[in-house]
């Protein structure tokens, strides 16, 4: 770094008339990092905080209609170093017009919801009953587990909130369809209106081939997803910000995970739990020595259980009934579990 004068230093911080030296600080100024906006940080923070808040009033409320004593406190997640609002508006529109479709949401931790332990954990069984409850039907939910759910599928959500939870998430909200000949729509339950899919475009540009030119979100292997979907909306994304001139900050894209697809039907999108169509998750199925099968659990299917509905098929499968969701996760992960 150049040495300069204390005429110099003075002339600069006094506003005279500034020598080349005085220049030369004028431009390392301007190299200088801006800091980060605080403002817009504090009030993330404050954001991620309401969120958990909110879920946790809203599971302890459950807990106690269904006869259990459980008490939530659901830790505010931790945010990576620099995310900011405008990262998340960022993000929001590079993956959809107009930045539709995408609410934030809190991932809890095992720790969170009470460990998670069996399928005898208070939580399991508020969320996750063992038959529908007529509160639940008065309530527009379909909630009730199926009868192959054992304490695999605990253990399988379970693996992935130690790896992923803690974070704050950028969720597709869209509702689930109806099936309709393969043809449904995400967006609204009848699914007759393509309009109605804010992610529709991406699920397109990525998945479409010669001889099925304008592909929906249904009818994809959990690979295919992975190998073309999640990458260009990683892309986007990436682009997006640093058009903005936004500093890089630690994120993945995911297929949401299983315990948030059932958090998002029973709180927020009941209407999800009602139609007979599913949806792939990130949660890959464990077997009973808690070792990966190679296949991911799927959810949301209205006949088998909706919102507790839950079955692990072989990644390579293909389905007509069979959709995805897009989740934007705010740490920093294991790119096994991700994977």
């Amino acid at each position: 770094m150049p040495r300069y004068s204390s005429q110099e230093v003075s002339s600069f911080l006094f506003g005279e008339p500034p020598s080349e030296a005085g220049k030369r600080l004028e431009d390392l100024k301007k190299t200088l990092p801006k800091p980060e906006r605080a403002s817009e940080n504090a009030e993330l923070h404050e954001r991620a905080r309401e969120l958990a808040s909110e879920l946790s009033e809203k599971t302890t409320v459950r807990a106690r209609e269904c006869g259990f004593p459980e008490t939530y406190d659901i830790k505010p997640p931790e945010l990576p170093p620099g995310l900011t609002e405008a990262h998340l508006a960022a993000i929001r529109e590079a993956l959809a017009p107009n930045g539709a479709g995408f609410a934030e949401r809190v991932l809890p931790t095992a720790a969170d919801l009470g460990g998670l332990a069996n399928l005898n954990s208070g939580y399991v069984k508020t969320m996750f009953p063992e038959t529908q409850r007529p509160e639940d039907t008065a309530n527009g939910l379909t909630s009730f587990r199926p009868s192959w759910f054992d304490a695999t599928y605990v253990a399988s959500m379970r693996q992935e909130l130690n790896a992923l939870g803690g974070s704050l998430v950028l969720l597709d909200t869209a509702i689930k369809p109806k099936y309709k000949d393969g043809s449904q729509h995400y967006g609204t339950p009848e699914g007759n209106d393509p309009a109605q899919d804010p992610l529709l475009p991406l699920f397109r540009e990525a998945l479409a081939m010669p001889e099925k030119p304008t592909p929906n979100r249904f009818n994809h292997s959990r690979d295919e997803l992975q190998n073309k979907l999640i990458p260009l909306a990683k892309e986007k994304i990436k682009a997006e910000l640093a058009s903005r001139g936004l500093p890089e900050v630690d994120f993945e894209v995911i297929l949401a995970p299983a315990i948030l697809d059932n958090q998002e039907m029973t709180f927020n999108q009941p209407l999800s739990s009602t139609t007979n169509t599913w949806e792939w998750t990130n949660t890959p199925k464990l077997d009973s020595n808690n070792t990966d099968t190679g296949r991911f659990l799927t959810a949301g299917r209205s006949e088998r259980g909706g919102a507790g509905y839950l079955y692990g098929l072989d990644r390579s499968s293909w389905v007509g009934y069979l959709g995805a969701r897009l989740a934007v996760v705010f740490k920093k992960l294991d790119t096994d579990t991700a994977a």
